[in-house]
């Protein structure tokens, strides 16, 4: 019994440790593409995440003065391994509901919902 309570105890510090290192690894991230942006008026960097029980999809977006994708990347996965990918295949593209459209393409699941809360999101932004 003590010894399940032992290994019970690592694997909640283990986790604690290695979603702190997740969250520092996306602060620096979205830190090193703010500073890249810095200074360019207009410019917005959009962020959205998406769950499902053990595995999560995180969205990160810059766009420019008009609304056009000018980065976006995708972090997805279970372990600390996993880093951000970009995409370039939307670069130009506007962030609005027809871009969701081409996204429902993509196979992930999760990729497809936080893509879709972004714009969501966006739009709502824009129409108030």
């Amino acid at each position: 019994m003590g010894s399940i309570a032992i290994l019970a105890t690592t694997i909640l510090l283990l986790q604690s440790v290695f979603s702190l290192y997740q969250v520092q690894y996306y602060n620096r991230f979205v830190r090193s593409l703010a500073k890249k942006y810095r200074g360019n008026k207009g410019y917005d960097l959009l962020t959205d995440v998406a769950k499902h029980l053990f595995t999560s999809a995180v969205i990160v977006v810059v766009t420019d003065p008009n609304g056009e994708i000018m980065e976006l990347y995708f972090y997805s996965g279970l372990t600390i391994f996993s880093k951000f990918k970009r995409f370039e295949k939307f670069d130009g593209e506007k962030l609005d509901n027809e871009l969701v459209s081409i996204m429902d393409q993509e196979k992930s699941r999760l990729k497809k919902r936080a893509f879709k809360q972004l714009v969501m999101k966006r739009m709502e932004a824009i129409t108030f």
